[in-house]
């Protein structure tokens, strides 16, 4: 059946992202820019009001609608880039395996229209649904268990989903910040 055959490739190229998604590396978010900073030592040649300063580099990224800048120390400048070019590689993976999964399930639903009768209201009773939700199931407890055993707490969000109890005690994702008196 050619639509079984479709679906079946569907879900071997959902499988491959998958498999690549947990090849990730470390990866920050971000982008490098090139800045002029002064030392702030009185003697140096960079003190005088004219001169722009020392040249270095920063990894510029929004936090929370704010525009965050973090001085990149030359000696981590290599290492930084590769960081945030495997975020950008995260984000294609990430944005590549939705477009993968839509197609499937159009086609999966598409393959369990063409079969005849009526779609059932209730429940999963069409085999081929049901093996999907299955297959989904699994697939969120495999990538839930791999991401739990490094004692993440996606609960909190404060401190960037770090190891249980080593937050700051940060507030929620989407959280308004408090407003302090002036």
């Amino acid at each position: 059946m050619a639509g079984a055959d479709n679906i079946d490739e569907l879900k071997r190229r959902r499988d491959a992202l998958l498999r690549e998604l947990a090849a990730v590396g470390d990866f920050r978010p971000g982008s490098l820019v090139r800045i002029k900073r002064k030392c702030g030592k009185p003697t140096c040649h960079c003190a005088p009001s004219g001169d722009p300063g020392l040249p270095g580099w920063a990894l510029v990224r929004q936090v929370g609608g704010r525009t965050v800048n973090r001085g990149v120390p030359r000696g981590a400048l290599v290492e930084t880039r590769a960081q945030v070019a495997e975020h950008k590689r995260f984000r294609d993976l990430t944005r590549l395996l939705v477009e993968a999964s839509e197609v499937l399930c159009r086609a999966r639903r598409k393959l369990a229209g063409t079969r005849g009768g009526a779609p059932q209201k209730r429940g999963l009773r069409d085999p081929l649904t049901a093996a999907f939700a299955a297959d989904i199931a699994a697939e969120i407890d495999a990538l839930a268990g791999s991401r739990a055993a490094d004692g993440t707490d996606f609960e909190r969000a404060g401190d960037g989903g770090s190891p249980a109890g080593a937050g700051s005690g940060g507030a929620a994702v989407g959280a308004v910040p408090e407003r302090r008196p002036r």
